[in-house]
């Protein structure tokens, strides 16, 4: 690999770092880390990071150095825009503060008619035409005529999944155990990344991707908060949790696969059918944090909750996940505490009605969720 290529990665914490950074230090390409975290920032740029991976047939560390870290609160459009790749790894709602920077660069290549590739790792699904939209805003007519002609927004699929003490740590875990999808790109060649492929049927997998493996993820999270745990591992063997995660993994699978009339090998592309030597420890607030986000009706545990109600098929175990979620505390979690505020000012059944965008047609799911919400929280 030419050492030409380069990937500047918006946002260095643990997926930055932990998977899309040692991945393509590993591949030989130039790395640029970009974050707004001024303790990120100087982590990075007074020491080397390191990874533990964790794979199927082995577990072993390594260091990485040899990259460069820029404030992204400093002028940074022209090392920025010597990148023919961009990684974006950010919260999805934060990715809008990103539109002007990304603007300017998509200016300088439009100059230069040279080619950019912008990959958006997130969770969120259907972001990506907004965030075309968003960079667009910030070109001329004419610019905005030349873009698809230099430019192109990827989506991607995260599976390869990260942890650290926090988003400023160098130790990373990193669970290697199944690629991360992204789709095809044109105008740039990662081919020899590891932990990647590419795939012209993106959107439809994220969104099973979010259902089916998100969705139990996030019940187990919720539950284990509730049991007074401190990581996904122990939620995983906890008898409470399993029950309510399995049960909204095994049901999201059913009518997942009759809604978008799937099949068996379909949910195969996405699911993480190998397990670590050694797995890695997770927190639970990582993947709970954020509530509002993923209790909404088109995220992890709603929209299947409202498919299994639609086809007759049981949503207990989803309107549980549901009721849990509403139960999440943490005081520096701002969503957490928005919703908790709002339940406490207005009820249950409006809070769905605001954040999960369930109404009198969804009248049953939300009576179940009421009910395991109000005896959860008597037995807590």
């Amino acid at each position: 690999m030419s050492r030409k290529n380069r990937i500047a990665i918006l946002g260095a914490g643990r997926l930055g770092k932990g998977f899309l950074g040692a991945e393509f230090l590993n591949a030989g390409w130039n790395v640029d880390f970009y974050d707004i975290d001024k303790k990120v920032i100087d982590n990075l740029k007074n020491s080397e990071f390191t990874v533990d991976m964790h794979t199927p047939y082995q577990t072993y560390k390594k260091k990485y150095s040899g990259y460069g870290v820029y404030d992204v609160n400093d002028d940074i459009s022209k090392p920025l825009s010597e990148a023919n790749v961009i990684a974006i790894d950010t919260y999805p709602q934060d990715i809008y503060m990103l539109y002007p920077l990304l603007g300017k660069v998509a200016k300088d290549k439009l100059t230069q008619k040279k080619r950019l590739s912008i990959l958006v790792f997130t969770n969120k699904t259907n972001l990506i035409l907004s965030i075309t939209e968003g960079i667009k805003n910030y070109l001329n007519e004419f610019e905005n005529k030349e873009f698809d002609t230099y430019v192109e927004v990827k989506d991607a699929i995260i599976i390869r999944s990260t942890f650290a003490q926090s988003n400023s740590a160098l130790e990373v875990q990193s669970l290697a155990v199944t690629d991360s999808i992204i789709e095809k790109l044109a105008y740039n060649d990662i081919s020899n990344i590891s932990g990647i492929c590419e795939s012209d049927d993106v959107h439809r997998l994220k969104l099973m991707k979010l259902f089916t493996l998100n969705g139990p993820h996030a019940a187990y999270a919720y539950s284990g908060f509730y049991c007074g745990l401190e990581t996904m591992n122990e939620a995983e063997l906890n008898p409470f949790c399993q029950d309510v995660a399995l049960g909204v993994a095994k049901i999201t699978k059913r009518v997942i696969l009759n809604e978008y009339k799937l099949k068996e090998a379909d949910l195969n592309r996405i699911s993480i059918s190998n397990l670590a030597k050694d797995p890695i420890l997770d927190s639970i607030k990582r993947v709970a944090c954020n509530p509002i986000r993923k209790l909404a009706y088109n995220d992890r545990l709603v929209y299947p909750a409202v498919l299994a109600l639609q086809q007759g098929e049981n949503y207990d175990f989803h309107a549980k996940a549901i009721a849990l979620g509403l139960l999440y505390v943490d005081e520096t979690d701002e969503e957490a505490l928005e919703l908790q505020a709002y339940l406490k000012n207005n009820g249950i059944r409006e809070t769905l009605k605001r954040y999960s965008q369930l109404n009198e047609t969804h009248d049953m799911l939300i009576r179940k969720i009421m009910y395991f919400y109000e005896g959860l929280k008597k037995r807590r």
